[in-house]
């Protein structure tokens, strides 16, 4: 049975949906104050756009479904508060009567320390849930950036904030060392000893290791990397393989997700967040999905069951279950199957 450390991840980890207004105010009820936040109109085709406290609220421009460069813009989200953060009247993030989301996850506050490496890393991190947030200028040459998580990262992200160049994202277990999927596009994996180098993330030295490619390491430029390690009942990172039946593979999580990420990777497909709706509720199959390389509406599909220790592709379709093909995921928890005290957490 599971054993967890964290009994409440909505304290690290949270989605709120909200009806925008045009109006300057804020949104709270997250249980933390978010230092990411990924955020989508669920009604319009607007951009899934990027905030995180560590290049300030008001830098704009990181896009999951896009690949340009950071700009400043403060017309979005203005502030991240103690439990949750405020809108601007911008339509993207607060359209009228439209129907928006965010999803947050905590790291330190905003408060970073320099950790010492190939380039110098600007981080802040949560210890508890293994989530760090770290900033730094690219070299050009073979290296390595630390993230101080003090173990081996499972799930990386990395943007070129300076250059309109790809998202790199690395899954333990999906990604080999000398692979990428990118955020923004359906293509299967890539390779090249561009991205990391060839090294395996690692505790330290190199705890990221980045090769001479742009999108991860060009001589001068600025970029932003989100690192998560799995935490046993609240987060889990992997691979399954699908069996192009609508009675599809259970993978065993440790907790029941209340955010699962799919990227088929042996072909190209688009990336799928499925997530429970508030209207929904507590129901399976798991309704809502949005892609994150097409900015497209809210999708409507019974794909998965979200269970008390893991999820079940309920499909054969293509973007999560065609038989013997390789999909990456990652899932946080909404509770886990078993608490710190022994206690079973939710029944299923």
């Amino acid at each position: 049975m599971a054993y967890t450390t964290i009994d409440d991840p909505s304290k690290f980890f949270n989605q709120v949906l909200y009806t925008g207004n045009l109006l300057a105010h804020p949104i709270a009820g997250l249980n933390h104050q978010p230092d990411l936040l990924w955020f989508k109109n669920r009604s319009t085709t607007n951009n899934f756009e990027v905030r995180d406290s560590s290049r300030g609220a008001g830098k704009g421009g990181l896009r999951l479904d896009d690949d340009i460069a950071e700009g400043d813009d403060s017309t979005r989200i203005t502030s991240f508060d103690s439990d949750g953060f405020t809108l601007s009247t911008d339509p993207g993030a607060n359209g009228n009567t439209n129907s928006m989301l965010a999803w947050s996850w905590k790291a330190n506050g905003g408060t970073t320390a320099t950790i010492s490496g190939g380039p110098n890393a600007v981080v802040q991190k949560e210890d508890t849930a293994k989530f760090a947030i770290g900033t730094y200028t690219g070299t050009g040459s073979q290296t390595g950036v630390e993230h101080g998580l003090g173990v081996k990262p499972d799930f990386i992200v990395i943007k070129n904030r300076s250059q309109a160049d790809s998202w790199f994202v690395w899954i333990r277990k999906a990604v080999n060392n000398n692979q990428a999927l990118e955020f923004g596009t359906n293509a299967a994996l890539a390779t090249s000893n561009g991205y990391m180098g060839n090294e395996e993330p690692g505790v330290t030295d190199p705890g990221i290791g980045l090769g001479t490619g742009h999108d991860t390491n060009a001589d001068g430029e600025n970029y932003v990397f989100y690192t998560w390690a799995a935490v046993q009942g609240y987060s889990k990172f992997g691979q399954y393989y699908g069996n192009g039946n609508a009675e599809g593979p259970f993978v065993y999580c440790g907790f029941k997700p209340k955010w699962v990420m799919v990227k088929k990777t042996s072909a190209t497909h688009s990336w799928y967040t499925q997530y429970q709706g508030q209207a929904d509720g507590p129901r399976n199959p798991v309704k809502f999905s949005l892609t994150l390389d097409n900015p497209q509406v809210d999708i409507s599909e019974n794909s998965m069951d979200f269970l008390s220790n893991g999820f079940k592709l309920r499909t054969s379709g293509n973007g999560h279950n065609t038989d013997d093909a390789t999909y990456a995921y990652a899932a946080f928890a909404e509770s886990p199957f078993v608490t710190a005290n022994g206690v079973p957490g939710v029944a299923g």
